[in-house]
């Protein structure tokens, strides 16, 4: 086989190592490129999540300010009203004493906390909201009516009580009292009503953000923050601040992949280049010796041709393994080549 064959099969064997390491290289950053694209995906997905679920946690927060609003004057209207319910008790005592002499004073006092009531109901008003009974409007309406109907029963009593007392009727008071008692019932059909709106307190954000935080940490294990069970509990104590900016470790994981795919990539490249001198080195090799060199020359080319392989002998020796029937061929004539200027100093 003539020199010039060798050397274009030589060119040909290098030029096709190349071109696979190149390949190799490629598809490597292919591969990272598209990992990258994928976490970075689920990124923004994330964060558009946590947007959605602020949100929400937002509104509901929103929406308990108002339901609370609305708490505050019902529970105001159901004091109101048991005030009333007491001083209509203290109306029955006092029909029942002897003197009755502070009879229109209580009639006073019933009438007085039945219209704050009566004023308080009729200011309420009755908003939208899911714990709040759908037909509490409707309640609302009943209620007044019923009120309306006591403060004109209580007050023509009244009247009818200071009118007896002024002239000392005192036996007319019996029929009084037995209209009286009879109101009785009115008061208790008020009642049930009015426990209508003795609303209990919403735990609507601690639930919307529980739920949140459980879609959240379920997304997806690479972006899932590291402490969502401790948000969960300490967001129970105070809701007054909100983390969402927590990462899983599934993504220092994948981070921690791409920057190993990365060295390895950033090897393949040198090793490319590396290969690229040897190869060029060991076909034009036998061509340099053959022409006439002083020592001087041959010396240096010698020492840089030991450099340049021991530097591509430790890399290829990083990669551990078994190495293909090509880098084994070019092994053993980089070690024949060494072997052979062994002698020159």
């Amino acid at each position: 086989m003539s020199k010039e064959l060798k050397i274009l099969q030589q060119k040909a064997a290098q030029a096709k190592k190349l071109l696979e390491l190149e390949e190799k290289k490629m598809k490597m950053k292919r591969q990272m490129r598209t990992k990258e694209m994928e976490i970075l995906d689920q990124e923004y997905q994330y964060g558009q999540m946590k947007m959605t679920s602020l949100t929400k946690i937002l509104n509901s927060i929103s929406e308990k300010e108002k339901f609370d609003g609305f708490r505050n004057k019902s529970q105001k209207l159901v004091r109101l009203f048991e005030k009333f319910q007491k001083s209509f008790a203290d109306c029955l005592k006092e029909f029942s004493t002897s003197k009755k002499s502070g009879l229109v004073e209580a009639l006073n006092d019933v009438l007085e906390s039945l219209q704050n009531s009566c004023c308080e109901l009729r200011n309420l008003t009755i908003i939208s909201d899911p714990e709040i009974p759908k037909n509490l409007g409707k309640i609302q309406e009943m209620l007044i009516e019923k009120m309306d109907q006591l403060d004109s029963e209580v007050s023509e009593i009244s009247a009818a009580a200071e009118i007896f007392l002024e002239n000392g009727l005192i036996q007319e008071l019996d029929d009084l009292k037995k209209k009286f008692e009879e109101l009785e019932t009115i008061v208790e059909k008020s009642e049930n009503l009015i426990t209508m709106f003795d609303l209990p307190h919403t735990k609507r954000v601690e639930q919307v953000f529980v739920v949140q935080m459980s879609i959240l940490s379920s997304f997806t294990p690479q972006i899932a923050a590291k402490n969502e069970q401790s948000a969960i509990e300490s967001a129970q104590d105070s809701l007054k601040s909100l983390d969402l900016s927590g990462k899983s470790e599934k993504i220092e994981s994948n981070k921690a992949e791409n920057s190993k795919e990365s060295e390895e990539i950033q090897k393949e490249e040198k090793q490319i280049n590396m290969l690229s001198h040897v190869m060029e080195t060991i076909t034009n090799f036998s061509e340099l010796l053959e022409k006439e060199q002083s020592e001087e020359y041959v010396k240096e080319l010698v020492m840089d041709i030991k450099e340049m392989f021991g530097e591509f002998l430790e890399i290829s020796n990083e990669d551990g393994g078994e190495k293909d029937e090509e880098m084994q061929h070019i092994m053993m004539l980089l070690g024949a080549i060494t072997e052979m200027t062994n002698g020159v100093n």
